[in-house]
């Protein structure tokens, strides 16, 4: 237990340590010698030119996409159409990821760019993989959109008009609302969080905290008056809908980045020597079936998931019934469970 305990305080000193570097690079620098640190850029004007519209990029970071499943192309593809810019950090992928990085960097050349990085060892090291990929955006906005998360289509006009907005108010970043899927396509549950800050205003305090999840200005310090709350905008996370054998293989190594705060979770073993190495999400998630803090999902997938929602089903890869403990299984209440 002790050793625990010191894991988890050195990793909060090694986040504050990160967290004031990050802050002296993007504040105090900037303002004394007016340029950035990060690769020896000079920022682009923050202020937005009378008349001008703001400009939006996107940015995400991707490992072993093909290999884990992720609806990574489909993510980009909801929301190429609104981004000036688009840029994709690979980051040293082992399968087919480079390959459908460059058919994507070759369909859209003027707004895809392409870098590269190699993957992480640690959870906290995501962060910097996210905010090296950030600092390659020329773009007033910033987006994070993680490779399993995909934007409604009928979100981005709000997207857009969040931005216009952050561009003639003080607010500097935009609060986006989730829903998670788990299982299958079907049913949703709360996971971590329900709404995170995803886009920012470029070269102000903000930037990607922790294990890549959202943007801070500290790991602890997430400033309400600088924020624009929009429930409009809908991510859907499909982290946890995946062909079995793949999911399986992506909660072990992810898992893997997060050993000193306990993790592998014992149930990755268990399900290896009951049913071989296929994730089982309903008994993973099996806290949420049995408090009933699952919903049937009654609305509609982006449109960009449609092909890919299809395959899924006509592989029999959905899930309702766990197969490592049977009695643990997916009702709502109109199925009178």
């Amino acid at each position: 237990m002790a050793k625990r305990v010191a894991a988890v305080y050195r990793e909060h000193l090694r986040t504050l340590f990160y967290d004031l570097t990050i802050l002296l690079q993007r504040v105090v620098l900037p303002r004394s010698t007016g340029r950035s640190r990060e690769n020896g850029r000079i920022p682009a004007n923050p202020e937005i030119a009378k008349g001008r519209r703001p400009t939006l990029g996107a940015f995400t970071y991707v490992h072993n996409m093909i290999a884990y499943d992720y609806p990574f192309e489909e993510s980009v593809e909801s929301v190429i159409d609104v981004v000036d810019e688009f840029v994709i950090c690979e980051c040293a992928s082992t399968d087919e990821t480079p390959e459908l990085v460059e058919r994507l960097r070759a369909k859209y050349p003027t707004k895809i760019k392409v870098v590269h990085r190699d993957w992480v060892k640690h959870f906290n090291d995501i962060s910097r993989v996210a905010n090296f990929a950030m600092s390659h955006l020329t773009t007033d906005y910033a987006m994070q959109l993680q490779a399993d998360e995909v934007v409604h289509e009928n979100s981005l006009s709000g997207l857009l008009q969040a931005v216009q907005m952050l561009a003639s108010s003080k607010k500097t970043g935009i609060r986006v609302h989730y829903t998670h899927f788990m299982a299958n396509y079907e049913t949703t549950f709360p996971f971590c969080y329900d709404a995170l800050v995803r886009v920012v205003k470029m070269n102000t305090p903000w930037h990607i905290i922790g294990d890549g999840v959202q943007f801070g200005y500290t790991a602890h310090i997430f400033p309400e008056y600088k924020t624009l709350d929009c429930p409009e905008i809908m991510y859907f996370h499909y982290g946890k809908v995946k062909d079995p054998e793949k999911g399986w293989q992506k909660e072990w190594d992810f898992q893997q980045l997060y050993t000193d705060i306990g993790f592998p979770d014992p149930k990755m073993k268990e399900m290896a020597q009951q049913i071989g190495q296929k994730v089982d999400y309903v008994y993973l998630f099996e806290d949420h079936v049995q408090r009933g803090t699952i919903n049937r999902f009654t609305g509609t997938h982006p449109s960009v998931m449609r092909d890919r929602i299809s395959r899924f089903k006509a592989g029999g890869f959905e899930q309702f019934v766990s197969r490592v403990r049977e009695n643990v299984r997916i009702t709502f209440p109109s199925d009178g469970g």
